[in-house]
């Protein structure tokens, strides 16, 4: 099974989002059915999360009906992550037209690679990583511990407090600046999707950092 969010919004779905431990609803919910959705059968196994966009688009082109439907199925591709394994993509995408989704097939019929196509074992590190999350931070909400720690996930200046419910009661008037969250390189990346341990792989690159 796979969880799908239809969004209005442009969402974009990065590794670092769940290296760092923030943006994890979709994954929540996704291991939440795996767990305890008994009604939707047994031996359930989670094959992914996607963003869809559900909103109104617009593209421009030069007439040709052709690139009209290739760039508005560009601009609808959902974006997430997959389980890599044939009978999974085969199901989303049986006729391998690679509209939509975030994974192409090759013309031989196997699938290109994709930052999009993740192990089973890191559906398994995952889940196992985003337990032990919120049971580290219920722990520390439970003893108060509720810092003042603004992030800039992507690096581009917004505004993290701009939005937040808890704004007149924070000690924060603004001046603290927002933490900028590091890019995963792409050798990081490759090691996430298949299986690498995600402490092992913070230990490596917290050396890498002090050297």
């Amino acid at each position: 099974f796979r969880v799908v969010d239809y969004k209005t919004g442009n969402k974009d779905f990065c590794l670092d989002d769940i290296y760092y431990g923030i943006g994890l609803q979709m994954l929540i919910y996704m291991y939440s059915v795996e767990q305890n959705g008994e009604a939707f059968g047994q031996n359930r196994q989670s094959a992914g999360v996607l963003y869809m966009p559900a909103r109104r688009v617009s593209v421009r082109t030069d007439g040709d009906e052709k690139n009209l439907q290739k760039e508005l199925a560009k601009t609808l591709r959902m974006k997430g992550i997959v389980l890599d394994d044939p009978t999974v993509t085969n199901a989303m995408d049986p006729t391998h037209c690679g509209l939509y989704m975030p994974f192409s097939f090759k013309q031989d019929g196997t699938l290109s690679v994709s930052k999009s196509l993740a192990s089973l074992e890191f559906f398994g590190k995952t889940r196992k990583e985003i337990k032990r999350l919120l049971l580290e931070m219920g722990t520390a909400l439970t003893q108060g511990q509720i810092t003042c720690n603004p992030l800039d996930p992507s690096g581009t200046g917004e505004d993290a407090c701009a939005y937040c419910d808890y704004k007149a009661v924070c000690p924060n008037n603004g001046d603290k600046p927002h933490e900028k969250i590091p890019k995963l390189s792409s050798a990081t990346e490759k090691e996430l999707l298949r299986g690498g341990d995600f402490h092992e792989i913070q230990s490596h690159r917290e050396t890498e950092t002090s050297h």
